[in-house]
C-alpha cells in the first residue's frame, strides 16, 4: 500500500520492540516518500470522469482567468456534514499552500438551513470568512452540478442554474495550480472550460 493511502493506525492488543523513526520535513508530503499512484491533469475540453476518488487532489494546467468555467459533477452522500473545495498553488500540506478560493458547503440538520463558506489563506492566515445563504437546494444522496466561472473582479459559484454566491478576487487566479477536494461527496466529472 502506498504511503499516502494510509489515514489511520489502529492497534488493539499489547505491542512488543516498538520502534519509530522520526524526521522533519520541509515539506509534508515528501514528494520523495510519498509518489502519487494517479497523476490527474485537468484541461481545456478534456473532462476527467476516471479515478476521482475522494480525497482529490488534481494538477490545474489551464491558466484561471476571466471566461474560465469549472465544471464539478457529483452527488452528496446520504447524511452530509461539509466537504470542500480548494483553488490553489501547491500539492503540499505543509507548508500551507496558498488558497485562492476555499468553498465549503456545510450542511446541519434540524433548524439550521444549509450554508458555504468561502474564504481565501494568504500570507499565513485565511482572510474574512463569508457566508452564504438560500437558493441552496443541495439534497442528500441526489446529483449536483457546481460551477465556478472566473469573472474579471470576482469568482461566481453556481449551483445548477442559479448562483449561490460571488468571491471577489484576494489572490490572482492566474496562480491556480491545484485543485483539491475532500468530504462528503462522490465525484461523477469534473471539467474546465475558457471562453475567448
Amino acid at each position: 500500500m502506498p504511503l499516502e493511502d494510509v489515514t489511520n493506525l489502529e492497534i488493539n492488543g499489547s505491542l512488543e520492540d516498538t520502534r519509530f523513526k522520526q524526521f522533519g520535513l520541509f515539506v509534508y508530503p515528501d514528494p520523495k516518500l510519498c509518489r502519487p499512484s494517479n497523476v490527474l491533469s485537468l484541461k481545456v475540453d478534456r473532462p476527467l470522469v476516471n479515478f476521482l476518488d475522494i480525497p482529490l487532489t488534481v494538477d490545474v494546467e489551464t491558466e484561471l482567468k476571466t471566461g474560465t468555467t469549472l465544471f464539478i459533477a457529483g452527488r452528496l452522500k446520504l447524511l452530509p456534514h461539509s466537504f470542500y473545495i480548494n483553488l490553489q498553488k501547491g500539492k503540499a500540506v505543509y507548508p500551507h499552500p496558498m488558497i485562492v478560493l476555499h468553498i465549503n458547503p456545510r450542511f446541519f440538520y434540524g433548524s439550521m438551513a444549509p450554508y458555504v463558506v468561502m474564504n481565501c489563506w494568504k500570507n499565513g492566515s485565511w482572510g474574512q470568512e463569508e457566508r452564504h445563504q438560500g437558493h441552496l437546494s443541495w439534497m442528500p444522496g441526489r446529483d449536483f452540478l457546481l460551477t465556478i466561472r472566473c469573472e474579471l473582479e470576482a469568482f461566481t459559484i453556481w449551483l445548477g442554474d442559479k448562483m449561490i454566491g460571488e468571491f471577489k478576487h484576494r489572490l490572482q487566479p492566474a496562480i491556480v495550480d491545484t485543485l483539491k477536494i475532500t468530504g462528503d461527496i462522490v465525484l461523477h466529472e469534473l471539467a474546465v472550460t475558457q471562453s475567448s
